[in-house]
């Protein structure tokens, strides 16, 4: 069941709830069952060093006015501040802050249920479900799971939420921000063994994901149907290398009213019936790739992901995104690192539109465009055996006239400055 977050419900009656459900469950079966909770802790604070920028915006209704009486485009130009990753020039003490808490109930040897309750600081703690699955292991090989799961794009995919699991303040953006999603409702088979030496571990999984979101005063609902998918992970505790591929379809993704009405505009004047529809994905079949190694030995650890996604559709873009991180450990406790980060827009030209109608909406589609580098220098301290201190500097350039993952294009490099404190407990 998917989880309207227009609830807000604390997550500390969930986690009560979730306790009392544990005691009943086990009285009423009259079974000694086993179980465990953990949890963990981020809180972290933020700043963006630039300043006010000029920008380009787009009047809506001076565009439909314009369109309509056959003229030319017009734009408005107005003071503008650009954030990213929802930091802007103050101060933040709410990005990143997350709580959360994991518990694992096994009925037997067979049978377990799991539960993961996450709430962070933007969303004022309100409770999200990113597990609540049932887990048959039919033995020491197969395991089945179904319910809400976490989908695993990505090599960090599973402690996503658990900052202390990485070294970063948070995964590279590049391309742990290509999906706006992380669960799905399905099912999952997962196959584990030893060979020759080497942990294997894949998966199989099948599913879907619904999202209803609001924005400039019109509700949409983004679908992700029929997803297939897996991923392979093999290596040893100093090497580990992982593969993976996901096949969905994406549907009734409903446009911005600024970008309806011009389109809409322009098919009444010059006639456009095919584009409107194209832009809100009915069935658009999307794929999206994933390769990444971790080796961590004698002090080094080294990080490296690849990820590609796109869609058979030229109203979405297609992206390739890839980040190399290297580290050295000092002491024990102490993890400078360096990285590079890149993502890319790789069908500009293929997605825009000729005569009339492109000069209106092609510059809103450039928009969504998202070239960008990053160059992050960190230090991590394990101050305990369960807690850290991140510190992290960032800078962020977006490239090729796009914005890249600002609110709007700064149209110069910046620097973002970031610390948090993890624990898990």
């Amino acid at each position: 069941m998917l989880i309207n977050r227009t609830k807000k419900q604390s997550l500390k009656k969930h986690l009560i709830a979730l306790g009392f459900g544990m005691c009943s469950t086990a009285l009423s079966a009259g079974v000694d069952i086993d179980y465990h909770i953990d949890g963990f802790l981020t809180a972290g604070f933020g700043v963006l060093t630039g300043g006010q920028v000029f920008a380009q915006q787009l009047d809506v209704n001076t565009l439909e006015f314009q369109i309509l009486s056959g003229l030319p485009p017009l734009y408005d130009t107005v003071l503008v501040r650009p954030s990213i990753y929802n930091y802007n020039g103050k101060i933040d003490l709410q990005e990143p802050a997350i709580l959360g808490l994991n518990a694992r109930v096994d009925i037997n040897d067979k049978y377990s249920f799991v539960l993961q309750v996450t709430g962070t600081g933007n969303e004022e703690f309100s409770a999200d479900y990113e597990w609540a699955f049932f887990e048959y292991r039919l033995d020491d090989n197969w395991d089945f799971r179904f319910g809400r799961l976490r989908i695993p794009l990505f090599m960090f995919s599973d402690t996503l939420e658990v900052g202390y699991t990485y070294p970063w303040v948070t995964p590279p953006a590049e391309i742990y921000q290509l999906v706006n999603f992380t669960s799905y409702s399905g099912a999952e088979m997962v196959y584990e063994n030893n060979i020759l030496g080497q942990d294997l571990r894949a998966s199989l999984y099948y599913g879907s994901f619904a999202k209803t979101d609001t924005a400039a005063g019109v509700t949409g609902t983004f679908s992700v149907r029929q997803i297939l998918a897996g991923y392979i992970n093999f290596g040893n505790q100093d090497i580990q290398a992982r593969a993976g591929y996901i096949e969905a379809l994406l549907l009734s993704v409903v446009p911005t009213p600024g970008l309806t009405s011009i389109i809409e505009a322009y098919t009444t004047i010059y006639g456009a019936p095919d584009v409107l529809p194209g832009y809100e994905f009915n069935n658009a079949r999307a794929h999206f790739a994933d390769v990444g190694i971790t080796i961590d030995k004698n002090n080094w650890l080294f990080l490296a992901e690849v990820v590609q996604q796109g869609t058979n559709t030229p109203q979405f873009k297609t992206v390739r995104g890839w980040y190399t991180t290297l580290g050295y450990s000092i002491c024990g406790d102490w993890l400078p690192y360096v990285g590079f980060a890149e993502m890319k827009t790789l069908d500009k030209t293929s997605r825009l539109y000729g005569g009339p109608l492109g000069a209106a909406i092609n510059p809103l589609v450039s928009l969504i465009n998202t070239d960008q580098k990053t160059i992050t220098m960190g230090l991590r301290w394990d101050v305990f055996t369960n807690t850290d201190f991140k510190l992290q500097v960032e800078r962020i350039d977006p490239v090729h006239g796009t914005p890249g993952l600002y609110s709007v294009n700064p149209h110069q490099a910046d620097y973002l400055i970031r610390g948090t404190v993890d624990m898990v407990f």
